[in-house]
């Protein structure tokens, strides 16, 4: 099965080439980003986000905030 992404407030999610997630469209002050990624892996005990440089962003940045922030404030992982 393959992974996929969704957001809510209109943000449209791209899974890009080279697997990594390009966030685009409306910017709104908050979204929730859902990324679904099946594995049959077990025994898993951590997961990376690593927030790549994109010339779509402001000043070529990782964030897509006026001066290229991002914040992440909650995250939830879940099993099943």
């Amino acid at each position: 099965m393959d992974a996929s992404v969704s957001a809510t407030s209109r943000t449209i999610l791209s899974i890009l080439g080279d697997s990594s997630v390009l966030a685009g469209g409306p910017n709104p002050d908050t979204s929730v980003y859902i990324v679904n990624a099946p594995t049959a892996l077990t025994g898993i005990t951590g997961i990376r986000i690593e927030l790549l440089e994109d010339g779509s962003l402001p000043d070529n940045s990782r964030g897509r905030a006026i001066n290229g922030n991002f914040v992440l404030y909650l995250s939830r992982f879940r099993s099943a």
